[in-house]
């Protein structure tokens, strides 16, 4: 689903995305396109819910999204180059050339092409992203592009700024005139003066050579603009987790990566989060009775507390996890091969309780016992790991029970379906499996 999304639905748009400034009606009707391929909801009239808000979809993977890609960002960042060719002094051609001739000077906007206010839209974001080694200064805004201290004068001093009366002089100018060619709209005392003060000394220690300016891109190492980089920036949703990306790096299918990424966010349809939706059905787990949430289904569920003990050097720290994240922050401390085979274990067992959990539900099947839900991890694990080294096929097979004649049956499954039994007499045939078990 995501490598359709992004080859082909966002593919489509994209040359047109490079030249013109995307409507906004039109990039709403192409992501409602696209959320819908994605959650299915038009393959059949059966109500389909909408899993994640899908602004936190289109982030990137890194960044704790599902990595589609998004048009709004993207666009910016296509359409960036052509700012970034006009102000760079380095770059010259007839089209710069054309354009320098025709809108250079003018303030009439109605004169503006729609290319041209394009350009002029993106001047605020490329200012902030760019920064300039002083030359001969021709070519620097003085108060708004970033020559000094990494920011630009006039978020220095936002005072001085707003009483300029000529805020488009380069830094040529002032610099040649000793500063004497910017007026203000009134005196400057007090604190302004002391700010003008220190204006003076930055233009005193300023330099100027005779040799062109030159244009630093600040998202790139190489000072050079590209459109990833930029889409990083606007991309980037806050804080980082440096544990965003480890289903991503795990090498298990594309679907099951996106379940536990699900997982992880608590927004696969457990009957909790069912209810949350106006869903009025029983929340109560098919397996034990409680309230079924993400948590219980894969950690406290008392089938999946009995797996999760038979799956090697957990048991001293099975007791120590209250939510799934403490799962991941445990595989977080493990070294790499280590820790890909624990995550990917712990995938196969979500993904063997959850496909447990609805063939109970949908098609009124008995559930498993330990022994054969331990058995069906490891045929995924076996399954996906099949083109793997063999040291990482040695780390996955060290979490799995070695003898399965030590794994305990459990209990039976009941005559009757599990999910038309009590939880009382669930639980009195989950005691009993139990105490069969320790009498043994």
């Amino acid at each position: 689903m995501l490598t359709l999304i992004n080859s082909v639905i966002t593919a489509m748009p994209m040359y047109m995305m490079s030249v013109y400034k995307m409507p906004e009606k039109i990039r709403k009707k192409i992501d409602s396109y696209r959320s819908s391929f994605l959650w299915m909801r038009n393959l059949d009239n059966r109500k389909k819910y909408a899993l994640v808000r899908w602004k936190k979809v289109c982030q990137m993977k890194k960044n704790d999204g599902l990595g589609v890609l998004d048009i709004k960002d993207m666009n910016v960042a296509l359409l960036m180059k052509w700012w970034w060719r006009y102000k760079s002094p380095s770059f010259a051609s007839l089209w710069k050339s054309l354009i320098q001739l025709k809108y250079n000077g003018s303030n009439n906007r109605s004169s503006y092409s729609p290319f041209w206010k394009m350009i002029r839209s993106l001047d605020s974001l490329g200012r902030t992203s760019s920064s300039y080694t002083v030359g001969d200064g021709s070519s620097i805004n003085f108060w708004q592009d970033i020559w000094y201290n990494n920011c630009s004068l006039a978020t220095l001093y936002p005072f001085l700024y707003d009483l300029c009366a000529n805020k488009d002089c380069s830094l040529q100018e002032v610099v040649l005139t000793h500063g004497s060619i910017l007026h203000f709209s009134r005196s400057l005392n007090g604190i302004l003066r002391q700010e003008w003060h220190e204006l003076t000394t930055i233009l005193h220690n300023t330099c100027l050579k005779n040799e062109d300016d030159t244009m630093n891109w600040r998202w790139e190492t190489n000072g050079i603009y590209t459109s990833h980089s930029l889409y990083q920036f606007l991309n980037f949703g806050g804080v980082p987790n440096h544990l965003s990306n480890i289903w991503w790096e795990l090498k298990v299918p594309v679907k099951i990566q996106v379940f536990m990424w699900l997982v992880m966010h608590d927004k696969i349809l457990s009957k909790h989060n069912l209810s949350k939706k106006g869903w009025p059905g029983d929340v109560s787990c098919c397996c034990c009775g409680d309230v079924e949430t993400t948590t219980h289904l894969f950690l406290f569920c008392p089938i999946i507390k009995t797996v999760w003990f038979w799956l090697g050097n957990c048991q001293n720290e099975f007791y120590k996890w209250q939510s799934l994240p403490d799962i991941v922050n445990f595989a977080a401390r493990l070294r790499k091969k280590n820790k890909h085979a624990f995550l990917t274990c712990f995938s196969a067992l979500c993904w063997g309780m959850w496909n447990m959990r609805n063939e109970i539900i949908f098609n009124n099947r008995r559930a498993k016992t330990t022994r054969n839900l331990l058995i069906l991890i490891q045929s995924y694990v076996e399954y996906w790991t099949g083109l793997t080294d063999e040291e990482t096929k040695q780390y996955i097979k060290n979490w799995l029970p070695q003898d399965w004649n030590e794994v305990p049956i459990q209990m039976q499954a009941p005559e009757a379906p599990i999910g038309t039994m009590s939880s009382d007499d669930l639980w009195r045939g989950w005691n009993m499996g139990q105490l069969v078990e320790a009498s043994s």
